[in-house]
């Protein structure tokens, strides 16, 4: 294998989840945070699904899986409690070139659910390439706490600021520089920096470009 990390924007994309017990369910909330449309498939399926499929983009099909059920799709989740089940699917999708995750089944995935912290701005995945989802898992609150939840609101604050100072600084190296020295500030001032500062630093560099 070898897996690479990429961040890609599944906002509006059809999903299949093939599964309906607990472990499936766990996919298609991950999911549902990211603005999928899922499609679930199974023959039985635990009732928070259909709490879930009330407000959400959720579709319920309580029935066994078919090979027409991952038309359309842009990725599949196989969680059925059927090994040979999750092995068929992943067959199926990779014959169409279709990214499916089997849960459970490495040698089976195309692609691979990481640990994952999200803080608005901030994105951060963990994997171990699916060798130990614990080791990731624990991995993650080790990352999640020593992380400054203001690091957020900074980084939010020079993605606003970031094309302007493009537009006003020239040089790329003090452009560089500024960046870091916004960050820098930032975290000295628990991720407060007021838009006085930006402006007041840009000034600073242009007068050096001047």
């Amino acid at each position: 294998m070898a897996y690479f990390p990429f961040i890609v924007d599944i906002k509006g994309m059809n999903c299949l989840v093939a599964g309906g017990g607990r472990v499936a369910l766990h996919k298609v909330k991950i999911l549902l945070e990211y603005g999928v449309n899922i499609n679930v498939v199974a023959p039985d399926i635990c009732d928070e699904f259909f709490k879930i499929a009330s407000d959400k983009c959720v579709k319920i099909f309580k029935r066994e899986f078919c090979e027409a059920d991952v038309n359309g799709m842009a990725f599949v989740i196989a969680a059925t409690d059927n090994k040979e089940v999750n092995i068929y699917i992943s067959e199926i999708c990779r014959s169409r070139n279709i990214p499916v995750n089997a849960v459970d089944i490495q040698e089976a995935c195309t692609f691979i659910f990481p640990a994952i912290i999200h803080e608005d701005n901030l994105l951060i995945s963990i994997s171990t390439e699916g060798k130990s989802p614990l080791a990731a898992a624990y991995i993650k609150r080790k990352i999640h706490d020593i992380i400054p939840s203001y690091y957020s609101d900074i980084i939010g604050k020079l993605g606003m600021w970031r094309e302007y100072i493009f537009e006003h600084v020239n040089d790329k190296k003090r452009r560089r520089k500024l960046f870091k020295e916004l960050l820098e500030y930032g975290e000295n001032n628990n991720g407060d920096i007021s838009d006085n500062v930006v402006l007041d630093m840009v000034e600073d560099v242009k007068n050096l470009e001047d």
